[in-house]
C-alpha cells in the first residue's frame, strides 16, 4: 500500500504538495489498470499489488 494513502479514505495525503512523488505526477491512468470506476480500480490495483509483492512466493 502507498505510504501516502490514507487507509480509511483512500485519499492521497500529499496531493499537490512538494512531497507528491514524481512517479505519481507522471502516472497516466489507463482503463486496464483503473477500470471504469473507483471500485474496479481498487479491485484491479489490489490484485496487482498482491500478485507482485516481493514476499509472494
Amino acid at each position: 500500500m502507498c505510504a501516502n494513502l490514507d487507509e480509511e479514505s483512500l485519499i492521497c495525503k500529499v496531493w499537490e504538495t512538494d512531497q507528491y512523488p514524481f512517479f505519481c505526477r507522471d502516472f497516466l491512468a489507463d482503463k486496464d489498470f483503473c477500470g471504469s470506476n473507483r471500485q474496479e480500480a481498487e479491485e484491479i490495483l489490489t490484485f496487482l499489488e498482491a500478485s507482485t509483492h516481493p514476499t509472494k512466493g
